[in-house]
């Protein structure tokens, strides 16, 4: 018995020591990864930006640092610290977190009523911000959503909240506003936060004009959905007295509904945004100093010949290479093209002509490592794989746009009159373990104007094989889908796609109405796979951003998102701001 009770005691210290010595890896991986951003960045950590701009790059990569490309940007190491916070968390799993998963009816943390039609956008996402990624989440951290109204004294152009974890991480009002604004125009883009989550840049129109605002507020913050505080224009900025803002009317003085600024959180405090015209804008400093638009050396700079309208741009620090779809207003094919801009040159490759309908309206999504960008078409040109009038995935090279189509897959039935949604790559693709010619796979909602279908494109060795179509996540002909985001839990080494559709849901835990979805694609999803679980969203979703906090006490990892129509939240009956736990979307 004494022989048996040492030896229960001997593998006890055993586990014992191995959970610490896992917990303590863990650590340094963490620990490593901030070190490495602080050293690639000359900067301090101060905590960890969600936003559209880190939403448009995802880094294939082998080891942490497998290339100089990657060390010398903190852009990738701001990616490895949010997975290995990740990792930090399955290290010392807590009572109640999302470290055991049940099998639970999708619910909502916290919805709130951010206005009567107020609304993130289809294509736009929220942006967040982390005070702490290895430990217990902060109070303090906080999220921004855009109204898409017109600021009034009693309707904020954008809303911050704060207090978002439930209890007992958080007492009080859950969440709380932490500050509410009116900055005097209409704000129907993405948000980006500065690096170190004191201030926040977007763009906003006021009659036809757009302007890049960059704004700050106080620690206190201040206004109420109902009586938001009115932002001043400061000509001092930053030195001005929070709250205030800078305003950089667009040079040309063109409007912009559909470019989201993108922020290089390589270290330059350089932001590109693209304007109504086809004119892409360039400017530096933004959040070190007094803010400018760069008006030399060949900017502003026209992009599209034809003065079309630009998509969201996404940008390559270590090429230099801006990467910019353009829409479309007609049908003709003599438009719809990605444009690779050479920032230092100020000169512009184009595309072949590859994309009817409304062109490109969402970010080409890039993969500095492997060097290549991927963008759909709702209404292809034709050529290659894809017929005239599908829908269409490309491929392109980083240094291979000029009068290219790229390489493309078929995705369906192809509208005139709409747009699809960015995808995903799999954790298979992100840990594939050659990172400059990668495996695994890509998501993307497809088929606009049949039943909107999830598919799944095999990569191989950085080449794109035949799709399959999964499942519908609506039986209503021609209904939207969201873009898709991608979270791999290393807790229950599960990886989740998220995604909603607009009406007509006919998934598990939601149906009929829109709907927002998670699968669990962790074994690559093959043809009928359902999702998981589902919430109602009225509209759909916007964009969906993911933290990975999940170390405190009844604290689930959470999805965040805006409804794109009126439903009730909060008492009341309007656009709504949303936390979802990642719990409840399996």
């Amino acid at each position: 018995m004494k022989k048996l009770c040492w030896a229960v005691l001997a593998f006890s210290l055993l586990v014992t020591r191995s959970a610490r010595s896992s917990a303590d890896d863990h650590r340094k991986r963490l620990d490593d990864a901030i070190r490495s951003y602080e050293a690639a960045g000359h900067t301090r950590f101060r905590g960890l930006p969600e936003d559209a701009s880190l939403r448009h790059l995802s880094f294939s990569r082998a080891v942490d640092g497998d290339s100089s490309r990657l060390v010398n940007d903190p852009t990738y190491w701001l990616d490895e610290i949010r997975r290995a916070a990740a990792r930090q968390f399955t290290a010392t799993p807590m009572k109640g977190s999302f470290a055991k998963v049940t099998q639970s009816a999708a619910h909502r943390d916290w919805t709130a009523f951010l206005g009567q039609g107020a609304t993130v956008g289809a294509l736009n996402f929220p942006a967040k911000f982390s005070l702490t990624v290895n430990g217990t989440p902060s109070c303090s951290d906080f999220i921004v959503f855009n109204t898409s109204l017109s600021g009034t004294s009693t309707r904020p152009s954008l809303v911050a909240f704060n207090n978002l974890y439930k209890a007992p991480t958080c007492a009080g009002t859950v969440p709380a506003v932490f500050w509410a604004y009116n900055t005097g125009g209409n704000v129907v883009n993405s948000v980006i936060i500065s690096p170190d989550g004191t201030q926040v840049a977007f763009v906003q129109t006021t009659h036809v004009n757009a302007t890049l605002i960059v704004l700050k507020w106080p620690s206190a913050g201040g206004g109420t959905i109902a009586a938001p505080l009115e932002v001043p224009v400061s000509h001092s900025y930053p030195s001005c007295t929070a709250p205030c803002m800078a305003a950089l009317p667009f040079a040309n003085k063109a409007t912009d509904f559909s470019s989201a600024p993108f922020y290089d959180y390589s270290g330059s405090d350089t932001l590109f945004v693209g304007d109504q015209l086809g004119v892409l804008h360039e400017f530096h400093p933004v959040f070190s100093g007094s803010p400018q638009e760069v008006v030399t050396g060949g900017f502003p700079l026209t992009v599209s010949q034809t003065g079309r309208p630009l998509s969201d741009p996404v940008y390559d620090s270590a090429t230099g290479l801006v990467f910019v779809g353009e829409g479309h207003n007609g049908t003709s094919t003599n438009d719809g093209t990605l444009h690779a801009v050479d920032i230092a040159a100020a000169s512009v490759s184009t595309s072949a002509p590859i994309c009817r309908g409304v062109g490109f309206l969402g970010a080409p999504l890039l993969d500095p490592t492997a060097q290549t960008l991927y963008l759909a078409c709702a209404n292809d040109v034709g050529g290659g794989n894809c017929p005239a009038h599908s829908a269409c995935l490309r491929q392109f090279s980083e240094t291979g746009i000029s009068q290219s189509t790229g390489t493309g897959v078929p995705l369906g039935a192809g509208a005139a009159t709409t747009a699809i949604g960015g995808g995903a790559f799999d954790n298979l693709y992100l840990t594939s373990a050659d990172p400059a010619a990668p495996s695994g796979n890509f998501y993307i909602c497809g088929n606009p104007s049949g039943l909107p279908t999830i598919y799944r494109v095999p990569i191989t060795s950085n080449l794109m094989g035949s799709p399959l179509a999964i499942n519908t996540v609506s039986g209503t002909t021609g209904a939207g889908c969201s873009p898709i985001t991608e979270f791999f839990n290393d807790t229950t080494n599960t990886d989740w796609l998220f995604v909603s559709t607009s009406t007509g849901g006919n998934q598990t835990g939601c149906t009929s109405s829109g709907c927002l979805y998670g699968f669990n694609a962790t074994v690559p999803l093959n043809v009928g796979a359902n999702a998981g679980d589902g919430i109602a969203v009225a509209g759909g979703s916007s964009g969906i951003i993911v933290d990975n906090i999940g170390a405190a006490t009844s604290t689930a990892a959470n999805v965040y998102y805006s409804s794109l129509a009126n439903q009730a939240c909060a008492g009341q009956m309007g656009g709504c701001a949303v936390q979802a736990s990642q719990n409840g979307l399996q």
